[in-house]
């Protein structure tokens, strides 16, 4: 019995072992799986995403008696968005015009859209529920009585178009009738030497400055929503912060100043069928902002251009409520590359916003007779973010279009 004892030990040891081994593996088979299911979960959420492209949208709406604006950031003024794209759904073929029959248009009963900056006009088309395969870089749209009909004008990077419409311009008045107008000028209005379609309020006397911060999404959130093995060991931290992890042909880096990088030498994150803008952006958008922080504010895409080589670049910044937050330095809030469908390269400034106290603005009338003598200068109000942690509004003069 004494002989045998070390042996019964052993292997009774031995068992336990194999048993404690069986249960680590059997707890990192499950895990992994989890882990792989969440992965695939995020992309699969991005994917199926069927809202239209987040756009800054400023809608005016104009009789002979005044003019009333809205700033449109979600699904509001629906019947207004609903006019405007069964128009443009079914314009008739467009016909150059001059600028001076643009602006003619606004001294009767029309609805004016302005978007801030050019943008695709299929995107435009599809955030009114329409599916146009048309990449005319649009400003502006205008749906004005022409007689009793609509006609629609549109501003564009090469000139002023005109397409009639067969819709009545009754639909238009009775419309306009539920609203209540006063709250606003355009440049035209004013007898001001600044761009005419600048959108002035007439009463507005304080916005709310913001508050910012810098915030970073968790590395494992970031590796999911963009589809790396969260348990991956190719990563490295360096001695400023920054956390870099490969996986195959692609790099994700979250830098401590607040900055996600993506690049794929080839391949890349899957977002859409090649030739289909509106998805890529739609897609892209829910992407990105799923990686910013929590905020009062949202990614709007602000410009949208393809190279000689079919790749798309997509520019996006952040807007809080009407009004666009620009970065002092003029980086955009996130560029994106985008190639046969899949995003190949991403730079995003993660940054979080949230109203602070009322302050109050210059008067528009001052800021008018200031911005005057620039013509073809718009004048608009923004935020404008230099890295600290408060904003405040002000009143800029640039070009427009």
């Amino acid at each position: 019995m004494q002989r045998r004892f070390p042996i019964d030990l052993l292997q009774n040891l031995l068992i336990v072992l194999l048993s404690l081994s069986a249960a680590a593996l059997l707890l990192l088979t499950l895990r992994h799986s989890a882990a792989s299911e969440a992965v695939a979960a995020p992309a699969r959420s991005v994917q199926s995403e069927a809202s239209p492209t987040p756009l800054p949208l400023n809608i005016v709406l104009s009789t002979p008696l005044g003019r009333g604006a809205y700033s449109c950031t979600d699904d509001a003024h629906a019947e207004v968005l609903s006019l405007m794209g069964e128009a443009l759904g079914a314009a008739e073929a467009a016909a150059p015009e001059t600028e001076s029959d643009f602006l003619a248009a606004l001294s009767g009963d029309s609805i004016l859209f302005d978007f801030l900056s050019p943008l695709p006009l299929s995107l435009l088309s599809d955030r009114l529920g329409e599916e146009l395969d048309d990449e005319t870089q649009v400003r502006a749209l205008l749906l004005a009585s022409d007689g009793s009909l609509l006609t629609l004008h549109l501003a564009t990077a090469e000139g002023c178009l005109r397409r009639p419409t067969a819709l009545t311009s009754a639909a238009l008045e009775t419309l306009l009738r539920s609203y209540s107008l006063g709250n606003v000028w355009l440049g035209i209005d004013t007898g001001r030497a600044i761009a005419p379609l600048s959108i002035l309020p007439t009463s507005l006397n304080e916005l709310p400055a913001l508050s910012a911060a810098t915030v970073l999404p968790p590395a494992e959130s970031a590796l999911l929503l963009l589809e790396f093995n969260s348990w991956t060991n190719a990563r490295y931290t360096d001695e400023r912060g920054n956390l870099t992890v490969f996986e195959e042909d692609r790099t994700l880096r979250l830098l401590a100043d607040g900055t996600v990088q993506y690049l794929s030498l080839s391949g890349g994150y899957p977002l859409s069928d090649p030739a289909s803008v509106p998805k890529i952006g739609s897609r892209l958008s829910a992407l990105l902002n799923r990686l910013i922080p929590e905020s009062e504010t949202m990614l709007s895409m602000s410009a949208c251009s393809r190279g000689e080589d079919g790749t798309l670049t997509l520019l996006f910044d952040y807007r809080y409520g009407g009004l666009p937050i620009r970065f002092s330095d003029g980086a955009h809030a996130a560029v994106a590359q985008v190639k046969d469908g899949q995003l190949i390269s991403l730079t995003l400034r993660c940054r979080s916003y949230h109203s602070a106290e009322e302050e109050r603005l210059l008067p528009t009338r001052t800021a008018a007779a200031i911005a005057e003598g620039r013509e073809r200068n718009e004048l608009k109000l923004l935020y404008t973010d230099s890295g600290s942690e408060r904003l405040s509004p002000l009143w800029v003069s640039e070009p427009w279009l």
